[in-house]
Protein backbone atom coordinates (compact mmCIF):
# COMPACT_ATOMS: atom_id res chain seq x y z
CA UNK A 1 0.00 0.00 0.00
CA UNK A 2 1.51 3.35 -0.95
CA UNK A 3 2.16 5.37 2.40
CA UNK A 4 0.04 8.47 2.57
CA UNK A 5 -1.28 9.92 5.64
CA UNK A 6 -4.63 11.03 3.90
CA UNK A 7 -5.52 8.31 1.18
CA UNK A 8 -5.52 4.69 0.75
CA UNK A 9 -4.70 3.06 -2.62
CA UNK A 10 -7.55 1.56 -4.73
CA UNK A 11 -7.91 -1.26 -6.89
CA UNK A 12 -7.58 0.06 -11.07
CA UNK A 13 -11.39 -1.53 -11.68
CA UNK A 14 -13.90 -0.62 -14.59
CA UNK A 15 -16.29 1.76 -12.98
CA UNK A 16 -19.38 -0.54 -13.74
CA UNK A 17 -17.70 -2.97 -11.78
CA UNK A 18 -16.99 -1.30 -9.09
CA UNK A 19 -20.30 0.04 -8.69
CA UNK A 20 -22.22 -3.32 -8.80
CA UNK A 21 -19.89 -4.23 -5.68
CA UNK A 22 -20.52 -0.71 -4.22
CA UNK A 23 -24.56 -1.17 -4.29
CA UNK A 24 -24.00 -4.61 -2.83
CA UNK A 25 -22.10 -3.73 0.31
CA UNK A 26 -24.73 -1.96 1.25
CA UNK A 27 -26.44 -3.23 4.39
CA UNK A 28 -29.74 -2.36 6.78
CA UNK A 29 -27.85 -4.72 9.05
CA UNK A 30 -28.29 -2.25 12.53
CA UNK A 31 -24.65 -1.03 13.78
CA UNK A 32 -23.15 -1.15 10.42
CA UNK A 33 -20.80 1.41 9.47
CA UNK A 34 -18.86 0.48 7.04
CA UNK A 35 -18.39 -2.31 4.25
CA UNK A 36 -15.24 -2.89 2.34
CA UNK A 37 -14.16 -5.63 -0.48
CA UNK A 38 -10.22 -5.92 -0.82
CA UNK A 39 -7.88 -6.94 -2.91
CA UNK A 40 -4.95 -7.11 -0.91
CA UNK A 41 -3.71 -4.01 0.02
CA UNK A 42 -6.25 -2.12 -2.65
CA UNK A 43 -10.01 -1.62 -2.14
CA UNK A 44 -11.77 -2.50 -4.61
CA UNK A 45 -15.28 -0.69 -2.54
CA UNK A 46 -16.62 1.05 -0.06
CA UNK A 47 -19.48 1.93 1.25
CA UNK A 48 -20.13 3.27 4.64
CA UNK A 49 -23.31 4.42 6.84
CA UNK A 50 -24.71 8.33 5.77
CA UNK A 51 -24.10 9.39 9.61
CA UNK A 52 -20.49 7.68 9.11
CA UNK A 53 -17.44 9.51 7.83
CA UNK A 54 -14.35 7.51 7.77
CA UNK A 55 -10.84 8.53 7.86
CA UNK A 56 -8.34 7.30 5.04
CA UNK A 57 -5.79 6.66 8.15
CA UNK A 58 -8.08 3.98 9.50
CA UNK A 59 -9.02 2.41 6.52
CA UNK A 60 -5.15 2.07 6.57
CA UNK A 61 -5.26 0.86 9.30
CA UNK A 62 -7.78 -1.87 9.01
CA UNK A 63 -6.43 -2.73 5.24
CA UNK A 64 -2.73 -3.27 6.83
CA UNK A 65 -4.20 -5.04 10.68
CA UNK A 66 -6.34 -7.65 8.01
CA UNK A 67 -4.06 -8.28 5.40
CA UNK A 68 -1.12 -9.41 8.06
CA UNK A 69 -3.24 -11.48 9.31
CA UNK A 70 -2.90 -15.04 8.90
CA UNK A 71 -5.33 -16.37 10.98
CA UNK A 72 -7.98 -14.09 9.81
CA UNK A 73 -7.79 -16.11 6.42
CA UNK A 74 -8.61 -19.24 7.83
CA UNK A 75 -12.24 -18.52 8.92
CA UNK A 76 -14.55 -16.16 9.27
CA UNK A 77 -13.65 -13.60 11.76
CA UNK A 78 -14.80 -11.11 14.14
CA UNK A 79 -12.74 -9.19 16.02
CA UNK A 80 -12.27 -5.68 18.02
CA UNK A 81 -9.67 -3.34 15.90
CA UNK A 82 -8.90 0.04 17.22
CA UNK A 83 -8.82 2.85 14.40
CA UNK A 84 -7.32 6.46 15.69
CA UNK A 85 -10.16 8.21 14.32
CA UNK A 86 -13.13 5.95 15.02
CA UNK A 87 -13.36 6.76 18.84
CA UNK A 88 -10.23 7.27 21.34
CA UNK A 89 -12.11 5.22 23.78
CA UNK A 90 -13.64 2.64 22.31
CA UNK A 91 -13.41 0.02 19.70
CA UNK A 92 -15.04 -1.10 16.22
CA UNK A 93 -15.92 -4.75 15.75
CA UNK A 94 -14.67 -6.29 12.41
CA UNK A 95 -15.98 -8.48 9.95
CA UNK A 96 -14.01 -10.86 7.71
CA UNK A 97 -14.39 -12.91 5.23
CA UNK A 98 -12.05 -14.20 2.46
CA UNK A 99 -12.42 -16.20 -0.06
CA UNK A 100 -10.73 -19.73 -0.33
CA UNK A 101 -6.99 -19.52 -1.80
CA UNK A 102 -7.45 -15.71 -2.60
CA UNK A 103 -7.13 -12.31 -1.52
CA UNK A 104 -10.06 -11.17 -1.87
CA UNK A 105 -11.94 -10.50 1.50
CA UNK A 106 -15.24 -8.83 2.49
CA UNK A 107 -15.14 -6.79 5.37
CA UNK A 108 -17.54 -5.11 7.40
CA UNK A 109 -17.36 -2.39 10.08
CA UNK A 110 -19.53 -2.61 13.01
CA UNK A 111 -19.89 -0.02 16.45
CA UNK A 112 -21.80 -3.52 18.20
CA UNK A 113 -20.33 -6.08 19.67
CA UNK A 114 -23.88 -8.19 20.33
CA UNK A 115 -23.69 -11.97 19.52
CA UNK A 116 -26.55 -11.69 17.03
CA UNK A 117 -24.13 -9.11 15.32
CA UNK A 118 -21.84 -11.17 13.88
CA UNK A 119 -24.67 -13.97 12.16
CA UNK A 120 -26.42 -10.49 10.77
CA UNK A 121 -23.50 -9.64 9.11
CA UNK A 122 -22.05 -13.20 8.19
CA UNK A 123 -25.40 -13.83 5.80
CA UNK A 124 -25.41 -10.34 4.62
CA UNK A 125 -21.45 -11.46 3.41
CA UNK A 126 -22.30 -15.08 1.89
CA UNK A 127 -25.12 -12.97 -0.03
CA UNK A 128 -22.43 -10.44 -0.87
CA UNK A 129 -19.49 -13.27 -2.04
CA UNK A 130 -22.50 -15.50 -3.58
CA UNK A 131 -22.86 -12.42 -6.01
CA UNK A 132 -19.44 -11.90 -6.85
CA UNK A 133 -18.86 -15.24 -7.78
CA UNK A 134 -21.86 -15.42 -10.10
CA UNK A 135 -21.66 -12.05 -11.78
CA UNK A 136 -17.83 -13.01 -12.56
CA UNK A 137 -17.36 -10.24 -10.67
CA UNK A 138 -14.37 -12.04 -8.36
CA UNK A 139 -12.81 -13.17 -11.48
CA UNK A 140 -12.81 -9.69 -12.67
CA UNK A 141 -10.85 -8.38 -9.23
CA UNK A 142 -8.64 -11.15 -9.50
CA UNK A 143 -7.75 -10.51 -12.70
CA UNK A 144 -7.13 -6.78 -11.91
CA UNK A 145 -4.95 -7.29 -9.22
CA UNK A 146 -2.43 -9.49 -11.66
CA UNK A 147 -2.22 -6.23 -13.59
CA UNK A 148 -1.71 -4.26 -10.54
CA UNK A 149 0.81 -2.47 -9.75
CA UNK A 150 -0.26 -1.02 -13.69
CA UNK A 151 2.97 -0.94 -15.94
CA UNK A 152 3.00 2.55 -17.59
CA UNK A 153 3.88 1.52 -21.07
CA UNK A 154 0.29 -0.35 -20.81
CA UNK A 155 -1.75 2.46 -21.69
CA UNK A 156 0.03 2.85 -25.02
CA UNK A 157 -2.03 2.07 -27.88
CA UNK A 158 -0.82 -0.86 -30.39
CA UNK A 159 0.03 2.14 -33.63
CA UNK A 160 2.23 3.19 -30.88
CA UNK A 161 4.19 0.49 -30.28
CA UNK A 162 5.10 -0.04 -33.38
CA UNK A 163 7.48 2.75 -33.84
CA UNK A 164 8.36 3.79 -30.01
CA UNK A 165 11.57 6.13 -31.36
CA UNK A 166 9.34 8.75 -33.14
CA UNK A 167 6.48 8.47 -30.04
CA UNK A 168 6.91 11.41 -27.64
CA UNK A 169 4.90 9.94 -24.90
CA UNK A 170 6.73 6.58 -25.44
CA UNK A 171 10.15 8.37 -24.96
CA UNK A 172 8.47 10.31 -21.83
CA UNK A 173 7.44 7.15 -19.97
CA UNK A 174 10.61 5.43 -20.99
CA UNK A 175 12.40 8.74 -18.68
CA UNK A 176 9.34 7.70 -15.54
CA UNK A 177 11.08 5.65 -13.00
CA UNK A 178 7.68 5.74 -10.86
CA UNK A 179 4.46 8.14 -10.21
CA UNK A 180 1.80 8.28 -7.69
CA UNK A 181 -1.50 10.51 -8.33
CA UNK A 182 -3.48 11.68 -5.26
CA UNK A 183 -7.29 12.80 -5.44
CA UNK A 184 -7.94 14.50 -2.56
CA UNK A 185 -11.69 14.38 -3.69
CA UNK A 186 -11.79 10.73 -2.62
CA UNK A 187 -8.71 10.13 -0.31
CA UNK A 188 -7.58 7.94 -2.89
CA UNK A 189 -4.13 7.17 -4.27
CA UNK A 190 -2.72 5.47 -7.54
CA UNK A 191 0.70 4.37 -7.88
CA UNK A 192 2.34 3.09 -10.75
CA UNK A 193 4.89 -0.28 -10.95
CA UNK A 194 8.76 0.89 -10.45
CA UNK A 195 10.12 1.10 -13.97
CA UNK A 196 12.43 -2.38 -14.49
CA UNK A 197 15.30 -0.71 -14.64
CA UNK A 198 14.83 -0.33 -10.52
CA UNK A 199 13.68 -3.48 -10.03
CA UNK A 200 16.50 -5.06 -8.52
CA UNK A 201 16.93 -5.01 -5.05
CA UNK A 202 20.20 -2.59 -4.65
CA UNK A 203 18.70 -0.06 -7.39
CA UNK A 204 15.56 -0.03 -5.47
CA UNK A 205 17.01 0.91 -2.28
CA UNK A 206 19.01 3.95 -3.41
CA UNK A 207 15.66 4.98 -5.23
CA UNK A 208 13.63 4.92 -2.30
CA UNK A 209 16.37 6.27 0.29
Amino acid sequence: MFLHEDAFEALPLKPDVRHLVTDHLKSKVQGIILGLVLAGHRVVAMAQHKQFKSHPQDICVLVNFIMSSSSLRTAEAWTPVCLPHFHNAAFAYAYVSFFEDSDVAVVFLSSMDEADQFYAISQHAHHLKNMLVSTNTLSQIESAILQTPVELRSGLSADANRDLPDNQLALLLDRVIHFAYFVPATSQVFSSAVSPAYRDKARRKMLFR
